[in-house]
């Protein structure tokens, strides 16, 4: 993910942010970022996400922006990542009161 600052603007409301899927013409901004932390991070089987806000649906991006696992209708459950090559990840969560998620995942 991405924050760009508009020339002038002096505080962090005014930072507009944009996940990149892939390549810079293919981004989904996001107006409402909650924090959200995924553990055991680095991980080599499971995740598990800890947010205050209920989850929706998870994407979880490599790190060229390409989707590699997509939960949807999570329940606080494991996701699987054991398949997944060593590397940095990143997971797009959806709430169900509209806000985003960006989470970054390190798998060893």
């Amino acid at each position: 993910s991405i924050s760009i600052q508009e020339g002038g603007a002096c505080s962090l409301a005014d930072l507009a942010r944009f996940f990149f899927k892939g390549s810079a013409g293919s981004t989904k901004r996001i107006n409402s970022v909650e924090t959200v932390k995924s553990f055991a991070n680095p991980s080599t089987d499971y995740i598990q996400l800890n947010s205050k806000e209920l989850v929706k649906n998870i994407t979880i991006y490599n790190a060229t922006g390409i989707i590699v696992r997509e939960v949807n209708d999570y329940n606080n459950g494991l996701i699987q990542v054991k398949d997944f090559p060593s590397g940095i990840y990143y997971i797009m969560i959806d709430f169900y009161n509209g806000k985003t998620g960006v989470s970054k995942l390190m798998k060893k």
